[in-house]
Parts: structure tokens; C-alpha cells; sequence
């Protein structure tokens, strides 16, 4: 952060001005990633498939995206995986809007598809801890 002794108030300002702005892109961009995996994997033939491959499957696509936005973010790694279940929310509510038959079983719905990413969040935040805890010593020397 800024001292009052280091930088100007105006330059102080911009930097924590483009700090914040840095954070609520990840943040939007973890939300968006989140209904984005929900949306696709909902409405394209060849991803209804048995539970257990739509959790395989999210290995692959959301671990990364877990480990990008954690490198790219100050913030805690929880915060990045409470964006991305946020946007798993908004993507099964998207859903649901979108779809002309009634759907009133949807909030059971939201908990399975947070069930179903879980383990692909928990292998991305114990990857981006992992890489965190490599990246700290090494920036300190």
C-alpha cells in the first residue's frame, strides 16, 4: 500500500484506484467462469453425461482457472473459489430463467453443481496454495 512519506496523495490514489479495479476484474472474471461452466455444461449434447465424468471434466477446466485468478489476485485463495461458486449460483439461476418448463427443484440444483465443482475447486486452491507458498521465500530474497 501507500505511505504518505513514499508517493504523492494523487499517484497514492491511482495506485490504490487500479488495485481495486484489478481485484473486481478477477472477481467478474471468476463469476463469469463460473456460470459460464454451468451454462456450457447444461446446454451441450455431448456433456450430459454421468456425474462423475461432469466432475472429472471440471478437473480440467476449472482447475486452471482456479490457479490463474489466484496468481493474478492479492486476495485470499477463498475469496476466488466464493467467486467462482457465486458464479455456478448465477449460472444455475440463468438457467432456470431460460428455460421455458417449470423448474421448481432448482435450489437443489445449485447445491449439486457446487457438489459437482467441489473437487475441482479444492484441487485448483490447494494448487494455488501450494504455488503461493513456492512464490513468497523466493520474492523475499
Amino acid at each position: 500500500m501507500c505511505r504518505s512519506s513514499d508517493v504523492s496523495g494523487a499517484r497514492c490514489l491511482r495506485q490504490v484506484q487500479g488495485e481495486v479495479t484489478k481485484e473486481t476484474i478477477v472477481a467478474a472474471v471468476g463469476v463469469i467462469a463460473g456460470a459460464g461452466y454451468v451454462l456450457v455444461s447444461s446446454h451441450v449434447a455431448w456433456m450430459h453425461q454421468p456425474i462423475s465424468r461432469l466432475v472429472l471434466l471440471g478437473l480440467p477446466v476449472l482447475v486452471p482457472v482456479v490457479l490463474v485468478l489466484s496468481a493474478l489476485s492479492r486476495r485470499q485463495i477463498k475469496w476466488t473459489i466464493a467467486c467462482l461458486l457465486i458464479g455456478i449460483i448465477g449460472g444455475v439461476l440463468v438457467d432456470v430463467i431460460a428455460d421455458p418448463k417449470p423448474r421448481n427443484l432448482f435450489p437443489l440444483e445449485m447445491v449439486a453443481w457446487c457438489a459437482v465443482v467441489a473437487p475441482a475447486l479444492a484441487v485448483g486452491g490447494a494448487g494455488a496454495y501450494f504455488l503461493r507458498r513456492r512464490r513468497v521465500p523466493a520474492q523475499q530474497e
